[in-house]
């Protein structure tokens, strides 16, 4: 029995670098997530936002640190971060599972609406979870 000869050749597989899957998945996403106007408010409302917390200066003197959201600089990101991330030591380990639980999907989402390159590089370096013993 003769074989059949092929008529049409398989297109070869594309083979995308990292850098050209993600730029594709951005623009992917990009077209799903258009950013809505009531966002845009809310960012908008919440570069109006003060805080303010206090540091100790270097003579030991306690200072007021006062500033807007649009003006906040790298220590004032480090010292909020820093007090959140006390905060998380000093709770018990159910409250935590707990929070991750809670806060994970959404934290996805918010991340898919809000900022897609995030998104990716978070989604892309994600390591599956594991069970807490």
């Amino acid at each position: 029995m003769a074989r059949k000869k092929k008529t049409e050749e398989a297109a070869p597989m594309k083979v995308l670098s990292k850098d050209e899957a993600f730029k594709e998945n951005m623009e992917k996403i990009s077209e799903e997530t258009p950013v809505d106007a009531e966002l845009e408010e809310h960012f908008k409302q919440r570069a109006e936002k003060v805080y303010s917390y206090k540091k100790v200066d270097g003579k030991g003197v306690f200072r007021s640190r006062t500033f807007k959201h649009r003006d906040i600089e790298e220590h004032d990101v480090l010292h909020f971060a820093k007090e959140i991330a006390d905060q998380w030591d000093a709770a018990p380990i159910d409250s935590k599972v707990h929070f991750m639980f809670l806060a994970l999907p959404n934290f996805i989402e918010y991340l898919k609406r809000t900022d897609p390159e995030l998104y990716l590089g978070f989604m892309h370096g994600m390591e599956p979870l594991k069970a807490v013993n």
